[in-house]
């Protein structure tokens, strides 16, 4: 019953954490990947009531990941690129990751709850381990991001450490949303 629900926060998942690029055009944009979250968030509210905390934090970064590519599509790559530099866009970046991780948490709770309850151990301790590693990197992403202006291109590599190993711990948050498919989406009432 809650199987294509927890297929579509999958799915969302792997079009928000992989940026495929062809010719400065996002082939899995982010705002494709919230409307999939949200729509999987539909179903899997009935299921429990902690997946309805996920609406407002979703809708904000749906919101913000339209204006970007919106802003992308009329204002050019180019343009984007140079405000991309400045301070404010660095701060909404660091703002956007922790209500992203606010996002994740919601979810991820929620399956934690499932879990406990159907007697799931083995989901349960991939849920908390699997968000505490990714809140960490997320963390120090958000930190980082903001001084990063002011930072000498030799220190820049730092970003991308911490960019790739959060991508990296990102990968188990959607492997548990499909390992959610098959434990916890047969709709049993919990």
């Amino acid at each position: 019953m809650y199987e294509a629900g927890y297929n579509k926060l999958f799915w969302g998942m792997i079009f928000i954490i992989f940026d495929f690029n062809l010719g400065g055009i996002n082939l899995l944009p982010d705002f494709i990947g919230y409307f999939l979250l949200y729509a999987g968030l539909i179903s899997l509210q009935q299921q429990h009531e902690f997946y309805k905390k996920a609406k407002a934090p979703l809708i904000f970064l749906l919101s913000i990941s339209l204006v970007k590519a919106i802003s992308y599509f009329s204002i050019g790559y180019i343009v984007n690129q140079k405000e991309n530099t400045n301070l404010f866009s660095l701060l909404i970046g660091s703002f956007t990751s922790l209500v992203t991780a606010y996002l994740i948490y919601i979810l991820c709770r929620s399956i934690y709850l499932l879990a406990v309850s159907r007697r799931e151990e083995e989901l349960k301790n991939n849920v908390e381990y699997s968000f505490k590693y990714y809140f960490i990197t997320t963390a120090a992403f958000a930190a980082y991001l903001p001084f990063s202006i002011n930072l000498s291109q030799d220190l820049y590599a730092i970003g991308s450490v911490i960019a790739l190993i959060n991508i990296i711990f990102t990968i188990p948050i959607a492997v548990l949303f499909k390992k959610s498919v098959n434990l916890l989406g047969d709709g049993l009432n919990d």
